[in-house]
């Protein structure tokens, strides 16, 4: 069940002794480390507009599943608890990540929800505001609207929330829904074992377009099938299904997100045990595996390139393997096409890091699952030497439109620029967070935020339409 599910968002794969790397300016810490009354398995932490991260963990001894609020340093504070079943059910298991949304808001999912009288749901889509008030917005009957959703939605450059219901089992279809500004929940898509089943989280392309990995399905069906990349319309049109060979190109892909360049990234397992790929997924449909993991006695692997640096990398966590068996973190140049194991953890840190994310600050922020301090995961942080940088909450935008930007040093800013174009106006509203109006002749490009003590660029191009 979502040990399955589980399986479905990550990729395998063994790593030769000889390809391992210790960078020298890495350097990672426990910042917040979980017990068995507060919860373990803690999820991707996102960063909010203070500067601070919300993120989920699994259920505590109570048992409950909670959302919560940290600050850089690990203080913890506990925004909203989850009553669900037994200890080791999957029921009430939160989402994957939460979005922040332009409305400061919070949305995320809970695959599978069990209340006190013991009635089961399929799942739930629901708001979270800053000082933890929740607000239910769809209850899936697990039938005509699907269910047991594994991720949050995302917020697309219409304003609207698109999201995916997995379904039970990674071999059931799924549905991708839609939620409006105004209330209205709708189904755009309900996909076959054709296109795909078992699908992850979307993610909106630079095209405008929404993309979807789907562990299952499409090709050699008999057997489960090799799994999908899934793009379509935001109304729901099929544009695109493509069906993974399996073999050397992997199978079951997982964990899409974009690129600076444009493309899409994501891992799918490999040909053999153990073993897992990278690819590079274009808006065109052209899907190339760009590295290859090797394999080695012992030293499994799991894991999934999660994000995009400040200096146009990509970023990813390995589960196990390493130096120590661990698991790792991981780096892919773009620029030179090559693979690096930055970090090998230790048990004393923690085990099996599940998420890598960038603060703006330039350090990095991930879980672990397990390990730790009291054995039951926690949060870690990993200073690998990039420069700080500015994040906008919308990924594309249109001239005219107000675009959010997080960072830190706002205060006394002096100019916003987008792709070299000064923003029709600002907002400085808080030290960490600002708001600016794109400017007419603005094209798709980098942010720059300039203030008497620095200037900081986006770590993705703002797409403008």
């Amino acid at each position: 069940m979502l040990g399955s599910i589980r399986c479905s968002l990550c990729f395998v794969a063994l790593l030769t002794t000889a390809s391992l790397h210790v960078h020298s300016q890495v350097a990672v810490s426990t910042v917040l480390s979980f017990s068995s009354t507060d919860g373990y398995g803690a999820t991707v932490p996102v960063q909010i507009r203070d500067g601070n991260f919300v993120a989920t963990t699994y259920a505590s001894a109570t048992p409950q599943d909670s959302v919560f609020k940290m600050t850089p340093n690990g203080q913890r504070t506990t925004l909203s608890l989850w009553s669900v079943g037994a200890r080791g059910s999957f029921y009430g298991r939160l989402s994957y990540q939460l979005t922040l949304a332009s409305d400061g808001n919070y949305y995320g999912t809970v695959t599978n929800k069990q209340d006190n009288l013991g009635t089961v749901d399929a799942g739930e889509l629901f708001k979270l505001t800053p000082n933890g008030t929740r607000t239910l917005l769809h209850a899936f009957n697990g039938t005509t609207d699907g269910g047991y959703p594994t991720s949050a939605p995302i917020e697309a450059s219409d304003g609207n929330l698109y999201g995916v219901a997995h379904g039970l089992f990674y071999t059931d279809v799924s549905t991708i829904y839609k939620y409006t500004r105004g209330g209205v929940f709708s189904i755009i898509y309900t996909t076959t074992h054709d296109t795909g089943t078992g699908c992850d989280r979307v993610i909106q392309g630079n095209d405008g377009n929404l993309y979807t990995a789907c562990s299952a399905g499409g090709s050699n069906y008999h057997f489960y099938g090799n799994g999908t990349i899934l793009k379509l319309s935001t109304a729901g049109t099929v544009l695109q299904t493509y069906k993974l060979a399996g073999g050397a190109s992997g199978v079951s892909p997982s964990l899409l997100i974009n690129g600076p360049d444009g493309d899409i990234y994501g891992s799918a397992y490999g040909a053999g045990i153990g073993q897992g790929v990278l690819f590079r997924f274009t808006p065109q449909g052209q899907y190339t595996v760009i590295h290859t993991f090797g394999q080695t006695q012992g030293a499994a692997q799991y894991g999934a390139v999660t994000e995009v640096g400040s200096d146009g990398n990509l970023y990813g966590t390995a589960g196990f393997g390493g130096a120590n068996g661990s698991g790792t973190i991981f780096e892919y140049n773009l620029s030179t096409n090559t693979y690096t194991d930055l970090y090998s953890f230790t048990s004393a840190i923690g085990n099996d890091p599940t998420s890598l994310v960038q603060r703006t600050t330039g350090l990095f922020y991930g879980a672990f699952a397990l390990g730790g301090a009291n054995g039951y995961g926690g949060i870690f942080s990993a200073n690998l030497g990039l420069a700080p940088f500015v994040r906008t909450v919308e990924s594309s935008s249109s001239v005219g439109k107000v675009v959010e930007i997080l960072g830190q040093g706002f205060t006394g800013t002096t100019s916003v620029t987008f792709n070299g174009v000064a923003a029709s106006s600002f907002t400085v509203s808080s030290d960490t967070y600002l708001t600016a109006v794109v400017p007419a002749g603005a094209t798709t490009g980098s942010i720059v935020v300039t203030s008497p003590t620095q200037s900081l660029t986006s770590n993705i191009p703002l797409t403008v339409r």
